[in-house]
């Protein structure tokens, strides 16, 4: 009755079965995906561990609900006493605090402003020589 609904399968030809090539772009994907999106979040999740890790007193950190604060005494494993004011010292667990800023690398940006400003000092003065010369 309604013969023309199905498919004319007469003069086709089978086609190779395929699910090899399905299964390898799968796996492709996969490992796209973890070499771009996965481990780099472990490394910054191992790297955050470490530091947390090492505090010390005088460090300062960063909470998750965006305090921040100076580390006055580590109390024990999970929890430290940060100072967030001037007489406010309050408890912080360490799996709050997103990001750590000791002294060493606050320091590290200040000499590599010096050393950029005489970089630039340098430059003008071979720019003033230049134009001196073409003169």
């Amino acid at each position: 009755m309604f013969s023309f609904l199905y498919a004319d399968t007469a003069g086709a030809q089978s086609q190779p079965d395929l699910g090899y090539t399905n299964i390898l772009f799968m796996v492709a994907i996969f490992a796209i995906f973890y070499f771009l999106m996965i481990r780099p979040n472990i490394k910054r999740q191992k790297e955050l561990d470490r530091k947390r890790k090492s505090l010390q007193k005088g460090d300062k950190i960063i909470t998750a609900g965006g305090i921040v604060a100076k580390v006055e005494k580590i109390k024990d494993d999970n929890t430290i006493q940060a100072k967030i004011a001037d007489n406010v010292v309050v408890d912080i667990v360490l799996s709050t605090i997103l990001e750590v800023i000791s002294d060493k690398v606050e320091k590290a940006p200040k000499a590599e402003k010096k050393s950029s400003k005489k970089d630039a000092k340098d430059t003008e003065s071979k720019k003033e020589d230049s134009a001196t010369k073409t003169d």
